[in-house]
């Protein structure tokens, strides 16, 4: 028990004794209640009020939440409660996370799992003479909070979560369901299986949504004519806020059309209103459907919802981005872009981002075979002597207008590198991540590969420049770190996802790290790296599913909110559940119909 009091001398040992930190002001708690002056309660200004140390636990109460409870401390005015996100032992400072009456004993709080995994917590009881501090308590089986989502009815190869996207404050998130063989229509339609076609592959997205603190399925759509082997939801962007959102749906086996064009690919628009209901506004073709191009395989949405970018990879001359914006009279095309030097098989616009205003789009061609660094002027002075060693290409918009600005090429391009597979940019367009998963970055001691890298670039006036490089943290053989990426990045610092589901170990969660075993093959792996302000990048932290095993490829798909706080990830599950919040389990009674989980 601690002496607490106005008196100079016992001030001053308050703040030592709770460790001289900001959050230790008695000023900060305002004064005693019924207590002229700021002495305690019932007292005087002079007086010693006498404050026990509250007793706290911390529990985890629900997917990404953590509940604070804390024993009634006689004379406290206020509680307030701390976070260190990386323990006592660790060396980031501590924060306030709330402050609440006296009358109030327990706090729920969301929080991005990886982060927390080392987490204390602590109850200081206050009044105006000073504060009590509660041992620091950290949370038991964090893995308890892992979010499971499965669709609300499920089948073989229906891979749900083949795509993600999330909002930028995490609170609503999409998942392509491309596999699916409902016939069914429309928004929030009753599931018909469709019968007598062969992998029909019609395709569905679920819209969740956080709702006074709990997940609930915000919307089930499929479009407004299914299109049997559309693989509608091969794709998904999600953009907007309470006001409204808008989002984007890849259909890129879509054969619409008088005559039909097998796999010429379309995209959809979908918006929610504030009041919640959402509805199809557009469907696009290319202006010229091309056999095979798979217009819509890649879609990428401005966080202002004005500009929408979508990939059509292997079209001709190695594919290309077609840009929409959104005007008075609705979405219009506005043009095709290609890259420089690409030519057939490029697979430019596999993958794409743009920032959030949509003034720089980032294009991902890792079928490009250049063995140079430098910008070839056209296709006819490109070597092609690298097979897929790949490229990056950046366009930059002027008013409507948009131009290549740069040509990026890993330090030494070799075959089969497939640089620029995954690629990810800061909504301010800044800082940007290129997946390298074929990489060759070394040997393990039987000889095999180990594959995979990831660059970090930062832009310097116009010149983009590579500031980091990642490799897998485990250095095992057969595997492809970096086959999907994802960035956030706020006035506060970064954090950076990469990737790797062909990596074969076990282990799972958050807690149990990733080990090889020699059975867990495929099973997958997420990394999280984490950086504050400027500084040095964290070391990462594993990531994997609560219901590891083998072939569950976790990591083929990602997002990761812009706030930095939510994570979501696609695995390969088997099971037969359904719905939000089941117990993950091993069980592959349902082959491949897929399951997000959530951080």
């Amino acid at each position: 028990m601690r002496v607490l009091s106005v008196g100079g001398v016992l001030a001053c040992l308050v703040l030592v004794a709770c460790g001289g930190q900001p959050w230790c002001d008695p000023e900060a708690a305002g004064p005693a209640a019924g207590a002229p002056g700021g002495g305690g309660a019932g007292g005087t200004g002079g007086d010693t009020v006498l404050l026990q140390a509250p007793q706290l636990t911390v529990d985890v109460s629900y997917i990404k939440t953590f509940s604070l409870a804390w024993s009634a401390v006689a004379g406290a005015t206020t509680y307030r409660l701390i976070e260190d996100i990386d323990g006592p032992a660790g060396p980031q400072a501590g924060r306030v996370i709330a402050e609440v009456p006296a009358d109030q004993q327990s706090f729920s709080t969301e929080v991005f799992l990886p982060d927390r995994i080392n987490a204390s917590y602590q109850v200081l009881a206050c009044n105006g003479t000073g504060c009590t501090e509660s041992a620091p308590t950290g949370v038991v089986d964090i893995d308890r909070g892992i979010g499971f989502f499965k669709a609300s009815q499920v089948a073989e190869d229906d891979q749900f979560g083949a795509s993600l996207a999330i909002s930028a404050d995490g609170q609503l998130f999409a998942v392509g369901v491309p596999g699916e063989n409902g016939d069914n229509a429309g928004i929030d339609s009753v599931f018909s299986e469709i019968i007598g076609e062969n992998d029909p592959r019609i395709g569905a997205v679920y819209v969740f949504r956080r709702s006074d603190g709990v997940w609930v399925r915000d919307a089930y759509i499929k479009p407004a004519t299914a299109q049997t082997r559309g693989y509608f939801g091969a794709s998904v962007a999600l953009a907007g806020d309470a006001q409204g959102y808008t989002l984007l749906v890849g259909a890129p086996e879509d054969a619409n059309g008088t005559p039909a064009v097998g796999r010429s690919g379309a995209f959809y628009v979908f918006e929610r209103a504030a009041n919640g209901g959402w509805a199809q506004d557009s469907y696009f073709k290319a202006a010229t459907p091309v056999a095979g191009a798979e217009f819509g395989f890649s879609v990428s949405l401005s966080q202002d919802r004005q500009w929408a970018a979508v990939g059509q990879p292997y079209g001709p001359d190695g594919g290309s981005v077609l840009l929409y914006q959104r005007t008075p009279a609705g979405w219009e095309y506005r043009e095709a872009l290609r890259g420089s030097n690409t030519e057939s098989d490029d697979a430019f616009g596999e993958a794409l981002q743009l920032d959030a205003t949509g003034a720089t789009l980032v294009v991902g061609a890792a079928g490009e075979d250049g063995a140079l660094v430098a910008v070839p002027d056209s296709p006819a002075t490109d070597d092609d002597a690298a097979s897929a060693a790949g490229a990056v290409y950046v366009f930059k918009r002027n008013g409507g207008a948009w131009e290549q600005s740069t040509y990026l090429k890993a330090p030494v391009p070799e075959e089969l590198n497939a640089f620029g597979a995954s690629v990810a940019l800061s909504s301010a367009g800044t800082t940007m991540v290129v997946g390298e998963p074929g990489a060759i970055v070394g040997t393990t001691a039987g000889a095999g590969l180990v594959l995979g890298r990831v660059h970090l670039f930062h832009l310097v006036g116009s010149t983009w420049v590579r500031e980091l490089d990642f490799i897998s943290p485990l250095g095992l053989a057969d595997g492809a770190f970096g086959t999907k990426v994802a960035l956030a990045t706020d006035a506060d610092g970064a954090t950076l996802v990469i990737t790797d589901p062909n990596e074969n170990t076990a282990g799972s969660g958050l807690t149990a790290a990733p080990a090889p075993d020699g059975l867990t093959v495929s099973s997958g792996s997420a990394f999280v790296y984490r950086r504050e302000g400027m500084g040095a990048w964290s070391a990462p932290v594993p990531v994997k599913a609560p219901n590891n095993q083998p072939n569950l490829r976790f990591g083929a798909s990602l997002a990761l909110s812009a706030h930095r706080g939510t994570l979501a990830v696609f695995g390969r599950d088997n099971s037969g559940l359904t719905g939000i919040g089941a117990t993950p389990t091993t069980d592959t009674s349902v082959p491949a119909s897929g399951a997000v989980y959530l951080y």
